[in-house]
């Protein structure tokens, strides 16, 4: 997780999570939150009041990383995910593949999707 690295006050480097996805696949909600708090910022871990209930809501106070939003299997796309909302868009991870996610993940605007491999 040391790869979600600190640059500058109050900015957490969003390209390091686009050049290396994978560095968050597979981490609990309390695994990111730790490496938001090891850079001095306070956070917030809530349950999704939305849809399903499932989703886990990560919450850093600062930085342009606004939420982190980590939901399981199950729930009205099918496929697990982690969607990061950012003050320039959004980076969502999706397990499996295209075929196997319910709806357009794509029909978020300025978002940008990464298939994980389970």
């Amino acid at each position: 997780m040391k790869s979600l690295t600190h640059e500058g006050p109050g900015k957490i480097d969003i390209k390091t999570i686009k050049e290396n996805p994978q560095q968050l696949w597979g981490k609990t909600p309390e695994e990111i939150a730790d490496a938001f708090r090891a850079q001095g910022y306070n956070v917030t871990i809530e349950q999704s009041k939305k849809d399903s209930g499932k989703a886990i809501i990560i919450r850093p106070d600062g930085g342009n990383i606004n939420m982190v939003q980590i939901h399981p299997d199950g729930g009205r796309h099918e496929s697990a995910y982690i969607k990061i909302s950012t003050d320039n868009g959004k980076l969502k991870l999706i397990s499996g593949n295209e075929q196997s996610y319910i709806g357009d993940p794509y029909g978020e605007k300025n978002t940008t999707v990464f298939w994980m491999e389970d």
